[in-house]
């Protein structure tokens, strides 16, 4: 979260580019409700234009597979496969459309958190493949895509 008291901008003069991580299911944001996609863009827009049209990159998004649901003001955020391909392909969509650069989190499943994590299962489930290298059955955009 960027301070807006804080000037950042002798900071980000000396930066190439801006890195911005944001995982919509930690802000209530489901894909089935069409909103999850668009608030990735809608953030990376809006830093843009906070810092003078620097280049944004998504260097780190996704959506779990499985766990709890997250609630937030702007809404509940269910895990599921279903939940990760449609992000997926919503996300791949946007960022060709507005041509913005985006990491996908991650590529396997983080079974290593589970020991400090043992409850957050969101948390560790966020990869394309299971923590064994499986990919899981979840409806890819075309190849080259993502």
């Amino acid at each position: 979260v960027l301070d807006n008291s804080a000037d950042l901008n002798p900071v980000v003069d000396a930066i190439d580019f801006i890195g911005l991580n944001y995982h919509p299911y930690w802000g209530g944001f489901d894909p089935h409700s069409g909103k999850a996609a668009p608030h990735v863009l809608s953030s990376a827009q809006d830093i843009v234009e906070r810092f003078n049209n620097k280049t944004v990159i998504v260097t780190e998004t996704g959506f779990p597979s499985a766990g709890e649901s997250h609630t937030t003001i702007d809404g509940t955020a269910t895990p599921d496969i279903g939940a990760l391909s449609l992000f997926l392909t919503d996300m791949e969509a946007v960022s060709r459309k507005e041509n913005l650069a985006v990491y996908m989190f991650e590529p396997y499943d983080g079974d290593w958190k589970r020991r400090w994590e043992p409850y957050a299962v969101a948390d560790y489930n966020f990869g394309l493949a299971t923590c064994d290298r499986k990919m899981k059955n979840i409806k890819l955009p075309p190849l080259g895509a993502i």
